[in-house]
Formats: C-alpha cells, structure tokens, sequence
C-alpha cells in the first residue's frame, strides 16, 4: 500500500487535528476509511496529509472541505483477502465437522450405553430370581431327604441316584407282573 498510511485512532486524530472519538465516529458513519487487522482498527490516510483534507464535507463545521477519495469508502474494510484467515477458516470449518463427527459418536455411545445397561439390569434381575429358585428347591430338598442337608455333596448325589435307580427297577418290575 504505497503512498498510504496505517495510523491507530489516536496518531489519525492527532494527525487531523480531531478527537479520537470524532474519528472513531467518522470511521462508524464511513466517512473515514479504516481497515481493521489482528482486531485493531488503523485509519488509511493518505501519506502526508494533514486535518482539512479528511475533513467530509457534509459535516456541519466543515462545509466545503475537500475530501480526498479513497477506494476504501466502507467504514471498516479489509484490502484484500488475507492467506492466514482463509486458512483459519477452513481450519475452524474442519474443526466444526470433527466436532459434529464427535456428537454423532458421543450420541451413538450413549445410546450404547444405555441399552447394555437395561440389559444388565435385566441380566441381574433374572440371577436374582434364579437364586430364589435355588434356594427354594435347595429348602424342599433338605426337607425331602435330611440326609443330603448335610455330608459330602458328592456322596450325597451318589446315594440320590441310587434311590432313584432302585426307585425305577421296583417301578418295571411291578410294570412286568401285571398282564
């Protein structure tokens, strides 16, 4: 940018010869041109030029000033499309589709979740009533045969099987006597 300079809203006013809140105003109702860079407003004036030429001239006390003519006309504007922030937003756009990508799995993960844990709790409630089962059938058993409520599990398993072998021979053989 040859032939301008970049002056903050204090060296302008200095400059001009106005406050800075007048500049700052200027820049608001695009009177003044400025860029704005890193989130820093510079005012482009021409190089050496002083207060009465960047006075506008619909302004009250400035009637019939001369306003020299800028390509920049726009209250805040950027000269030409800067590398680094084109790159900064595909950047920021990349980072938005991982972030969606990352809700989509966190949702589905949930949902995951959710489902093994409703079929833990069921897994747990069927164990439960299973156990009650046992336990009742193991009550029923030790009233059954009081012998098997105590001693060697196996042993007791083994006389078992052999009442209910005994129990089935005396059943055929009175199956076979009668005609």
């Amino acid at each position: 940018m040859t032939g301008q300079d970049w002056l903050t809203v204090d060296a302008a006013a200095a400059r001009l010869g106005l406050s800075p809140n007048a500049v700052r105003g200027r820049i608001k109702r695009g009177t003044l041109p400025a860029i704005r860079r890193n989130s820093r407003v510079f005012v482009v004036l021409p190089r050496g030029a002083a207060g009465a030429a960047h006075r506008p001239t619909n302004h009250p006390t400035n009637r019939g000033a001369n306003l020299a003519a800028s390509p920049a006309a726009s209250p805040v504007a950027d000269s030409s499309p800067d590398p680094t922030l084109e790159r900064l937003g595909r950047l920021a756009e990349g980072r938005k589709r991982q972030v969606a990508a990352l809700r989509d799995e966190r949702d589905r993960l949930a949902r995951q979740v959710d489902r093994q844990q409703r079929l833990l709790e069921r897994e747990q409630g069927l164990r439960a009533r299973l156990q009650d089962q046992l336990d009742r059938l193991s009550q029923g058993l030790a009233a059954a045969l009081p012998e098997a409520a105590s001693g060697d599990p196996a042993e007791t398993a083994d006389r078992l099987w052999r009442r209910l072998e005994h129990q089935v021979r005396r059943l055929n053989e009175g199956d076979a006597d009668k005609p």
